[in-house]
């Protein structure tokens, strides 16, 4: 029994609500009934200019789709190369989850990410495999594993970073 109560209470308050913006609405025609001739034209004209306004900026939205899109097709074509040029190799991939590669390469919002971690592993391995063939000092820290890197968080501007002090480097 008190749950169903709970149930309408929950229902009663979103009735309220509603006839509240209901009420609203009614007293808006009114008022837009009530309006003389003038102040009808400026509403026309206010409003008309708000619609030029908000189609101004589906334009730019939609621009900036279209640029957006087609920076993601060249992007692709990049991608995609050094992709199957990996695959070729003997780079191979642990920690991304390894793309399907059967039904083609499309970038879309859902997969672009998967996409570009795979391929940031294997530049990750050829840094790590050149590094080790060249004897560099450094060549431990490329090595580190991607999957004991913390997230990466870009929306963060102030971070502290306390290094390590290291011999070689006084």
């Amino acid at each position: 029994m008190f749950n169903y109560v709970n149930m309408l209470n929950t229902e009663t308050d979103a009735l309220e609500e509603s006839n509240k913006e209901i009420k609203d609405q009614i007293n808006k025609i009114k008022e837009r009934g009530d309006m003389n001739e003038q102040e009808k034209r400026n509403l026309k004209l206010a409003l008309e200019s708000e619609i030029a306004m908000i189609e101004q900026e589906i334009e730019r939205g939609n621009l900036e789709y279209r640029e957006i899109k087609e920076t993601f097709a060249r992007t692709q074509k990049y991608v995609e190369k050094m992709v199957l040029m990996f695959k070729q190799s003997r780079f191979f991939v642990l920690v991304a989850q390894k793309m399907s590669y059967e039904d083609g390469f499309s970038f879309t919002e859902n997969n672009v990410v998967q996409y570009l971690a795979e391929l940031e592993e294997y530049v990750s391995s050829l840094i790590t495999y050149t590094a080790f063939k060249r004897d560099e000092p450094n060549a431990a820290v490329s090595a580190i594993p991607l999957d004991k890197l913390p997230l990466k968080e870009f929306n963060k501007k102030d971070m502290a970073i306390d290094p390590s002090v290291d011999a070689h480097w006084n």
